[in-house]
Formats: C-alpha cells, sequence, structure tokens
C-alpha cells in the first residue's frame, strides 16, 4: 500500500532497523564489559623510586652508662639494712654479674614485703642494682 509505508518493504526495513539495534546493544554491553562499567577509584599513580638525600640519619643516642662519681639512683637506704649497699658496691667493684643478678632477683622477690613494710616499693634499689650490673660490665 503506497504512502504509509506499510507495505512489505517497509516490514524488512524495520526488521533491519530492529537487527541494528540488537547489535548495537551488543556492542554497547560487550564494550561496557570490557572497559568495566563499574565505579572503582581512578588508578594509583605508578610508584617512584625515591632519589637519594643529602641529610645523615639520626642515630640513636645511647643511654649514658654510670660511672662510680655519676649521681646513682636515689635509694631511700634507711628503709634497708646497711649491709644491702655494702654487699651491692662490693659485687660491683669485684665484677660479681651472678652476685648482683641475684640481688636483683631477690630485690624483685620482695617487692611486696618492702612495700607493706615501708610504704614504697623496690624500684629506687632495683634501679640501683641495674647501675651496678652496668657498672660491672655485666651487660
Amino acid at each position: 500500500a503506497p504512502g504509509f509505508g506499510w507495505g512489505p518493504s517497509s516490514f524488512l526495513g524495520l526488521r533491519m532497523l530492529s537487527d541494528m539495534k540488537k547489535t548495537l546493544a551488543v556492542t554497547a554491553l560487550a564494550v561496557l564489559a570490557l572497559t568495566g562499567c563499574a565505579s572503582k577509584a581512578p588508578a594509583a599513580a605508578p610508584a617512584t623510586i625515591a632519589q637519594p638525600t643529602t641529610a645523615t640519619p639520626v642515630e640513636a643516642t645511647p643511654e649514658p652508662e654510670p660511672t662510680k662519681t655519676a649521681k646513682r639512683a636515689n635509694v631511700p637506704w634507711s628503709d634497708y639494712d646497711a649491709s644491702v649497699q655494702a654487699g651491692i658496691d662490693a659485687q660491683t667493684e669485684a665484677k660479681d654479674c651472678a652476685g648482683l643478678q641475684a640481688a636483683f632477683e631477690t630485690t624483685d622477690a620482695n617487692n611486696e614485703a618492702t612495700m607493706s613494710r615501708t610504704g614504697h616499693n623496690n624500684a629506687d634499689l632495683l634501679r640501683y642494682i641495674d647501675e651496678s650490673l652496668r657498672l660491672a660490665g655485666c651487660y
């Protein structure tokens, strides 16, 4: 039927148009699938190798070694038997590492008893013995 475009040739044109739409849709889906349609974070910039600097690294400052003339831990000696300091000092002079370590362990084990008796713990005495271990060259 001339004039309205509904004849057999028009149907063929509609079918071709439909096929083209399908092809276009399939192509669009393929492109989306290959490129990824999901929202993704942008790719990170490629890593770069840091250039060496001329600054010198900071070295850790070691703790100063205690010396005989250096101020030692402030131990409340009046709360201990007089032989405690004398014994520790004698072991330090003799470089008796085993004796000093035993004194440290005994002092640590008696911490609660000292707290009950004096109201303070053995932290200062333990620090003094640790300084003695260093002075004696035990570590």
